[in-house]
């Protein structure tokens, strides 16, 4: 068994002797802490650690003394629950709660979520887009530098001519929600429009549409909280109405194929706008 946790937060050896009787398991557990300088659902020590892990297929469970709620702003939390062999669960579970996770977690039974850990990777190529972008300017004035800079383009955009790469890094764009990077792929979601649909115009929550979703989501289908408006705006209506789901720019799925989409607009309207294809459409 492996186990990860924040030395300052969580001393290890306290942690080891308490998973001792179990220490020959196949398994990770990693505790997740929150940064106490930074305020409440903010970034998280712990789910790196969980992410370098979930892709092999052993199973994984988080231990954490928040409720999802306090991890769901970071997209890292949902990308890690994407995989079916990853399990949280919230202290103070002792060891047989543990146990059972772990159990949980090998057996693989729960739904993945393809498009969570999809989410995570647009970030994070934005964010290295934006990391380029900074470092242009100077690569620009040297062929060492240049050549350098070349070398991590390439790594997020592919075996790309020099002149292909500046092009592309220098497109204008907002942190994540570049246009049609989720083009071709098929993403089983219910997918929930927030403007007009889980909230009023006026901004007021409407329990009754995300009963609606939830309850297409019971066949196994991930919950996916989607908007063409702001981002920022869209993720503090999720956070006043205690709204755990992942939130997504509808612009990212231009060309691509989502499960079920509940939206306020008409569906031709919809996709003319967006150009996104669905395999249901409920209007409300």
């Amino acid at each position: 068994m492996l186990v990860f946790a924040d030395e300052e937060e969580r001393p290890l050896g306290r942690i080891a002797e308490m998973l001792a009787p179990i220490e020959d398991r196949d398994a990770v557990v990693v505790f997740i802490e929150r940064k106490k300088k930074l305020g409440f659902r903010q970034e998280c020590h712990g789910f790196d650690d969980v992410l370098a892990h979930a892709p092999s297929g052993v199973p994984v469970v988080m231990l954490g003394w928040q409720s999802p709620l306090a991890y769901a702003d970071d997209p890292r939390w949902h990308a890690a629950l994407g995989y079916p062999n990853v399990l949280f669960k919230k202290l103070p579970d002792g060891l047989v709660e543990i146990i059972a996770g772990i159990n949980e977690a090998t057996k693989q039974e729960r739904t993945p979520d393809p498009l969570a850990i999809a989410l995570l990777g647009a970030k994070v190529f934005a964010q290295e887009m934006s990391i380029l972008n900074h470092d242009l300017w100077s690569a620009e004035r040297s062929p060492e530098k240049m050549v350098l800079w070349l070398e991590r383009a390439r790594k997020q955009l592919g075996n790309k001519t020099q002149e292909e790469c500046i092009a592309i890094v220098k497109q204008p764009r907002k942190e994540e929600d570049t246009p049609g990077q989720f083009a071709g792929q098929v993403f089983h979601d219910v997918c929930v429009d927030v403007e007009g649909t889980l909230f009023t115009e006026d901004c007021i929550f409407r329990p009754s549409v995300l009963a609606f979703a939830e309850l297409f989501a019971m066949n196994g289908r991930p919950i996916t909280i989607w908007t063409g408006g702001d981002l920022s705006n869209a993720k503090e209506l999720l956070r006043k109405a205690d709204i755990p789901y992942k939130l997504a720019a509808k612009q990212l799925f231009r060309g691509a194929t989502v499960g079920i989409v509940i939206d306020d607009m008409p569906a031709e309207a919809f996709y003319n706008e967006y150009g996104i294809n669905y395999g249901e459409y409920r209007q409300v």
